[in-house]
């Protein structure tokens, strides 16, 4: 079986065409053909338009490589501009494939092609044929690991890989942010322990201050349970004063960096989705980074047939309405003030361990 000297690929969606929505290959004159038109069209790269005199609306005939009297006519609605030369593709080796020679069109016609090809042929010619990839678009991490769990679970072959280079470039990403978490955790652990110490060191000065009047409380009849009570409640009432004031400024200082945060992240979106529309050179399929949708797994070979990428499209609302909420909310404001009670009652638990101790009559004798 012969091979040819130029590559058509056909994509059965926009999310399919991943050297277009990553940047790699941008349309320089023309526009992309429509998401799964089956018509005769197809897009070409600069340098194939350049040195065969070729340009948007002109035709060109590809041929079988196997069968030279075996042609088909394909339109060209766009011609693409390619991040990568030929030269630097002559680089990577001779038998490394020259990407100005790859022709794009939809999965539709390139069907058509191949379905054509088999009948045309006979046993004795070789049709077009190629390798057929499968890339899945899922919308959260989640719906990946159950696509990922569930394949197997239908008896996927060990022989072939579910993979997300989105998700492992994310995990990448985010390796930097976990181990700051971690730090983080750590740091508000020793950060909790030292002000238990400094609030237990602060009470144990308080509570010899006010040794005479522990003293003359118990002497005028007042239990000592009660006193230590009284002096309990009164660091509840401190710590909770203190978180309710810091609860507040909190929140009040979150408000405006989270809009800020979330203002960069919708600024960075519509870059990325300008960035992919100047890539198709129209609206494209709302696919890419840009709407947060996510390419699930790309699974290996299967099936026989040329260099087709066939998708299953996932869907997308028209807009999203994006709002920003404070980051200080109602559950970090309890876990706020479970913590001030639990630094408040290990303070005041040796308040209460002292006052237990002390005997009011030593303490008046003492004061005299």
């Amino acid at each position: 079986m012969n091979s040819g000297s130029f590559t058509i690929t056909g994509c059965s969606s926009d999310e399919a065409m991943t050297d277009f929505t990553s940047g790699t290959k941008k349309i320089s004159k023309g526009k992309m053909f429509a998401e799964g038109t089956d018509s005769m069209v197809c897009v070409i790269s600069s340098e194939l338009a350049k040195y065969n005199d070729l340009s948007v609306g002109d035709s060109i005939k590809v041929s079988n490589p196997n069968n030279s009297k075996e042609t088909y006519k394909l339109k060209i609605v766009g011609i693409y501009k390619d991040s990568q030369s030929s030269a630097q593709a002559g680089q990577a080796g001779p038998n490394a494939s020259d990407p100005a020679n790859n022709i794009y069109t939809s999965y539709e016609t390139l069907n058509q092609i191949v379905t054509a090809s088999g009948k045309k042929n006979s046993e004795s010619t070789s049709a077009i044929s190629g390798r057929l990839n499968g890339t899945y678009v899922v919308g959260t991490l989640g719906k990946y690991k159950q696509f990922k769990k569930e394949v197997k679970q239908l008896g996927l072959s060990t022989k072939y890989q579910v993979t997300s280079a989105d998700i492992s470039s994310y995990e990448q990403s985010a390796r930097p942010l976990k181990n700051l978490a971690k730090f983080a955790g750590c740091f508000l652990i020793v950060i909790l322990l030292v002000g238990a110490a400094i609030l237990v060191i602060m009470n144990i000065f308080s509570t010899r201050e006010r040794k005479y009047e522990i003293g003359v409380l118990t002497a005028i009849g007042m239990k000592k349970k009660q006193v230590a009570a009284l002096f309990l409640t009164e660091i509840l009432i401190l710590s909770l004063a203190g978180a309710i004031i810091g609860g507040a400024a909190g929140a009040a200082v979150s408000k405006p960096v989270t809009k800020q945060l979330l203002t960069a992240q919708v600024a960075s979106g519509m870059k990325q989705s300008e960035d992919m529309q100047e890539s198709f050179g129209r609206e494209n399929n709302g696919g890419g980074s840009g709407t947060g949708q996510m390419p699930g797994g790309q699974g290996g070979p299967a099936g026989s047939a040329p260099n087709r990428t066939q998708t299953a499209p996932g869907t997308s609302s028209a807009a999203d309405t994006l709002t920003a909420s404070a980051s200080v909310n109602g559950a970090v404001l309890l876990e706020l003030l479970g913590c001030c009670v639990l630094l408040a009652l290990a303070a005041g638990a040796v308040s209460v361990t002292a006052i237990m101790r002390y005997e009011p009559l030593e303490i008046l004798s003492e004061r005299d």
